[in-house]
C-alpha cells in the first residue's frame, strides 16, 4: 500500500480513497449493515480516506455514513472523514423562498453546520467547497473572497480542521490564495479534479 502526505497538514493518507456519491444512500447501499461492511473492506485495503458530501442522495449518505462510523464505534483517529458542500439545483427557482445564494456565506456556514451534524461527528477533517459557476439565476456573482470569508469561518467555528475546492480553475484557486494571504485566512489544502479512465484533461 502507497501513503502519501496530503500537503503540509501532517496527515497521511493512502493514494485511493472512499467515496459514497454512487453508493450510500442509493438502492447499492440503504442499510447500515451494508455500509458497515463496505467500510470493513476499506479498512481491510488500507483507506483511510472517506469522501462524502451534503447534497449526496439528498443528504442520506452522510448520514448513513455517520451511524455506521458510530456503530463500528471508529473515533476521528481511525479514519479521516471530508465533505463536499454543494447545492440542489432544484430548490433554487425564482418561485422558491430561498434565503440566500449558493456558497455566500450563510449557506456554506449552514450547510456546513448540518453535514456535520448528520456525520454526528464534532467535525470533518476537510470540508470541500463547489464554486457555483455553474448556476446562473437572476444573475448574480459570487466572488471568490466571499467564499474564502464563509470557509474560513467554518474552520474557526472548529467544524472543519483544514478546507478544499471542488473542480475549480487553476485561476480561481490562485485568487483564493492570494485572498487568504492577503487577508491573513486559510488557504485550501487541496483540490478534486475530474479523473478517470476517459477523464484526463486536468491531470
Amino acid at each position: 500500500m502507497k501513503y502519501k502526505w496530503l500537503g503540509s497538514t501532517g496527515l497521511r493518507v493512502l493514494v485511493v480513497s472512499y467515496g459514497t456519491e454512487l453508493t450510500f444512500g442509493w438502492k447499492h447501499v440503504q442499510s447500515k449493515d451494508r455500509a458497515k461492511e463496505l467500510l470493513r473492506a476499506c479498512r481491510q485495503g488500507g483507506i483511510n480516506f472517506l469522501h462524502t458530501g451534503s447534497d449526496q442522495c439528498h443528504g442520506e449518505a452522510e448520514r448513513l455514513l455517520g451511524k455506521a462510523l458510530e456503530d463500528m464505534r471508529w473515533n476521528s483517529s481511525d479514519v479521516i472523514v471530508t465533505t463536499r458542500i454543494s447545492f440542489d439545483l432544484n430548490l433554487l427557482q425564482p418561485d422558491q423562498p430561498f434565503t440566500c445564494y449558493p456558497f455566500a456565506k450563510k449557506f456554506n456556514i449552514e450547510t456546513t453546520r448540518e453535514s456535520v451534524k448528520r456525520l454526528g461527528l464534532k467535525y470533518v477533517d476537510i470540508i470541500i467547497c463547489d464554486f457555483p459557476d455553474y448556476i446562473n439565476v437572476e444573475k448574480v456573482v459570487m466572488s471568490v473572497e466571499e467564499i474564502v470569508w464563509a470557509m474560513n469561518r467554518v474552520i474557526n467555528e472548529g467544524l472543519a480542521l483544514h478546507r478544499g475546492v471542488f473542480e475549480w480553475d487553476i485561476y480561481k484557486i490562485k485568487d483564493a490564495c492570494a485572498v487568504a494571504e492577503k487577508l491573513n485566512l486559510i488557504k485550501p489544502i487541496l483540490v478534486t479534479i475530474p479523473y478517470s479512465i476517459s477523464t484526463r484533461t486536468w491531470v
